[in-house]
């Protein structure tokens, strides 16, 4: 017991048992201020953060250890108000050495006070955290980096997209245009003059008739290709009445009610995002027929902002939601039209929110930003005279 008091006695001085702590404490530099600013004490950790021995600090303003440009805005003076009044500074900022050269460091500075609570001085806490500054600008330029390398690579995907779909657009009037020209007008032709030959008796005449109904039929068919591979009303009227001719397709061929809300100020789109959209609506249209088990549906489209809102909805059985997750899931529901759909209008800028439960039904709504239409110097299609421009009856196909 008596070797326990004596070891006590070592330290019931309260001056020599905070010179010990400071002692002790080598990673961090911690010296007291006095009133005046000036550096009153100074551990051995301060002498191994900041290089300066006791003897050079003591008595110095504690400006030697801030940058010029600190010093130029006064913020050691602003460090010690802080401390006064909120009780503490927290801060980090680059530090000076003895040899001149520059750390990142974590600072704390605490008001001492007496018995009757007045300021007699300050203490300042500085840790060395350079390595971790060091380690999180690394990170952080290998995170912009990253993201620019993703921002460029998603920017040649847009722009690989808008070639391919100014490629699509070429073709399908190509092929439309060699429809009309050739095909078409040679079954017109053929019709024309069998419409001349005289038959010899009963048999020839249910021949020719035969034949006259057979090129009608082809002749229908391929007005019928050719509105669907150049939607004349598309470019013509703008994308609200396209999408009401494609309900009354819809109707001919499917018995599929389609109900269409629309506002008049979606007439002036771009060619190539009225076509997007179209050619997005017809496809979740085509699931409506293939997977719902209705027979009605409808179609809202309508300027958010500076945003198109498209709302594709029915009734029908709907879907569990995971099944839509990847392109080749829920093929029975129709899991690879709306992926192909999704796809097409992320590339564009715009996004797709799905909302579907067995029984409950499905609403795809389908938003595009207004300055979506990277094709619009796609030249626009004229209408094909005798051909293109008849009523048709054709079947959406599903792209």
């Amino acid at each position: 017991m008596s070797e326990n008091l004596r070891e006590n006695t070592h330290i019931r001085d309260h001056g020599q048992l905070y010179r010990l702590v400071l002692r002790s404490l080598q990673e961090y530099a911690v010296f007291t201020i006095d009133l005046n600013m000036r550096i009153a004490t100074w551990n051995p950790g301060a002498r191994a953060v900041f290089g300066y021995n006791e003897d050079e600090v003591i008595g110095q303003s504690t400006k030697i250890i801030f940058t010029p440009e600190d010093r130029q805005t006064e913020e050691p003076l602003k460090e010690i108000q802080t401390a006064l009044d909120t009780g503490r500074a927290n801060d980090e900022r680059w530090h000076v050495r003895k040899d001149g050269s520059l750390f990142w460091a974590e600072g704390i500075v605490n008001p001492l006070r007496n018995d009757e609570g007045e300021a007699i001085g300050y203490v300042k806490i500085v840790r060395d955290l350079t390595e971790r500054k060091e380690a999180h600008d690394q990170l952080r330029q290998l995170n912009e980096t990253l993201e620019q390398r993703v921002a460029e690579r998603t920017e040649q995907v847009r722009q690989m997209a808008t070639r391919l779909s100014e490629v699509e657009h070429r073709e399908r009037r190509k092929i439309a245009d060699d429809l009309h020209d050739h095909l078409a007008q040679l079954l017109v032709s053929c019709r024309m003059k069998l419409s001349l030959v005289e038959p010899a008796d009963d048999a020839s005449r249910e021949m020719r008739t035969e034949v006259d109904r057979a090129l009608g039929e082809a002749m229908k068919y391929v007005r019928t290709l050719i509105a669907e591979l150049r939607p004349t009303v598309l470019h013509e009227q703008g994308l609200p009445a396209a999408i009401g001719w494609l309900a009354q397709r819809m109707q001919e061929r499917f018995r599929l009610s389609v109900k269409v809300e629309s506002e008049d100020d979606l007439k002036s789109l771009s060619g190539n995002l009225s076509t997007v959209l179209f050619n997005a609506v017809r496809e979740l249209l085509m699931n409506v027929v293939k997977h719902s088990q209705v027979k009605e549906a409808e179609v809202s489209l309508r300027r958010r902002g500076d945003e198109i809102e498209v709302i594709v909805a029915d009734q029908g059985v709907g879907f569990r939601m995971e099944e839509n997750r990847s392109p080749g899931a829920a093929t029975d529901t129709g899991g690879y039209g709306l992926f192909s759909v999704r796809e097409r209008i992320r590339l564009i800028g715009g996004r797709i929110d799905v909302e579907s439960a067995p029984g409950e039904g499905s609403q795809i709504t389908l938003t595009v930003p207004m300055n979506a239409g990277a094709f619009e110097h796609v030249a626009k299609s004229t209408t094909i005279e005798g051909v293109g421009d008849r009523e048709g009856d054709g079947e959406p196909e599903s792209q």
